[in-house]
């Protein structure tokens, strides 16, 4: 029996959180450290749908972004979508990039949510994938 994809919700949007405008600076640099200066200037953001987290970081190749999901449910498929596109058409991004060291997240990250491979880190505990995803016009 084939699995059907699940849709993304069209009526929700994620949206940018920015610690910075909701805690207190102690808070901010309780929370992020020394990174608390790059929450500040953007180069660090946070975009959120329900319980997915998508927290995304500058990187060093010009309007390369990559990201780290925060996940609470199993597969939120349509939240993390959700969450690219909502930061895509913000930002304007060349390409956002992100890792998998397990093979049930590749999977589903290429299955379902359209990142594709673009490497493998080979390191000494594990491989691990370097995905790459762009948002399709």
């Amino acid at each position: 029996m084939e699995a059907t994809r699940p849709q993304r919700n069209r009526q929700q949007k994620a949206e940018r959180v920015r610690p910075e405008a909701e805690l207190s600076p102690d808070e901010l640099s309780a929370l992020t450290g020394d990174d608390a200066p790059l929450v500040e200037s953007g180069h660090v953001q946070y975009w959120r749908i329900n319980q997915t987290v998508g927290e995304f970081t500058a990187s060093t190749p010009g309007n390369v972004w990559n990201v780290r999901l925060h996940i609470v449910d199993e597969f939120p498929t349509g939240d993390v979508l959700a969450i690219l596109v909502a930061f895509w058409d913000s930002q304007k991004p060349e390409y956002i990039t992100t890792q998998a060291d397990k093979i049930w997240a590749l999977n589903w990250l290429e299955r379902e949510v359209g990142f594709g491979q673009i490497g493998l880190l080979p390191l000494s505990n594990g491989p691990v994938s370097l995905l790459g995803w762009r948002k399709c016009h």
